[in-house]
């Protein structure tokens, strides 16, 4: 486990949503350790390294260097890992991902006219409230966005713990978009556990209904919340596919951190955690 001293640290320097322990033992069920200042997550044979140093510049050698560490020292069957750089394992490579991470920066970002237009065009249709829970109306989104999607196994599994994170994380916030009816339209979940940052981590609309400009309304009170908060940045997350990049993109939000992910070692027939958030936490 992390020590306490070690939680200072976690949370002066987390960039990514993966830096947040208790995010990830909420939704994983894995044990976090920091070595090197970097993180990894073990649960029985599998092991998770998050290839971002806390505290230093991302350096592939000095990667490579903990992450043999982490090998030799907990000798797991399967190893994810995520990191700026990718790694070489003398493991056999069964999935490779590239992507990049996006963020507004506070200090030189002001809002985009298109993107105020379609804040005020929501405000008239819903109100925003931030709430500390999930309802069986928020579960609802949750179900239906994965039947719609036809999600199974390994990305269910996170979706289907995004309850119990947020019960059992207190610096989860969720903020729920409802029309004039009180029905549930839309809600996003950010994550607050970090010194500079906001992680903007989940986002559900309504099938059933359709409000244009509500996914902004919701960014904007994320927004609203981090600065209030005195947060440096907003993390948006992967950019995914095109669609997701072009919602980034239109908020101003920039490519900033090199994203990896591959996942190493003998096929156990089921993913590893990180194997399901690569394609489950960033829309």
């Amino acid at each position: 486990m992390i020590t306490e001293n070690e939680e200072r640290i976690i949370f002066d320097h987390a960039c990514v949503p993966e830096h947040v322990p208790a995010y990830v033992m909420s939704v994983s069920g894995a044990e976090p350790f920091l070595s090197s200042e970097y993180l990894t997550y073990v649960k029985e044979d599998h092991l998770t390294f998050v290839g971002y140093p806390l505290g230093q510049t991302s350096d592939k050698s000095r990667l490579q260097q903990a992450l043999d560490m982490a090998v030799r020292e907990w000798k797991p069957a399967q190893v994810a890992v995520i990191g700026a750089h990718a790694p070489s394992l003398p493991m056999k490579s069964f999935d490779h991902e590239e992507d990049d991470y996006y963020r507004i920066t506070f200090a030189n970002w002001s809002m985009p006219q298109k993107v105020r237009n379609m804040i005020h065009r929501a405000e008239h249709e819903v109100t925003v409230a931030e709430e500390k829970s999930l309802g069986e109306d928020h579960q609802w989104l949750i179900a239906s966005f994965l039947d719609k999607n036809r999600i199974s196994g390994a990305m269910r599994f996170v979706f289907e713990k995004i309850p119990h994170y947020v019960s059992s994380t207190a610096t989860a916030e969720v903020f729920s978009a409802r029309d004039r009816e009180n029905r549930l339209v839309a809600f996003d979940v950010a994550e607050l556990g970090a010194r500079d940052y906001v992680f903007y981590m989940f986002n559900f609309r309504n099938p059933e209904t359709h409000v244009p400009g509500v996914s902004d309304l919701l960014l904007y009170e994320i927004m609203k919340k981090a600065s209030d908060l005195g947060k440096q940045h907003v993390n948006l997350g992967l950019g995914v596919n095109r669609g997701i990049r072009f919602f980034k993109k239109k908020w101003g939000g920039q490519a900033f951190l090199a994203y990896h992910y591959g996942l190493y070692g003998a096929s156990s027939g089921r993913s590893s955690f990180m194997d399901a958030l690569a394609g489950a936490v960033f829309r």
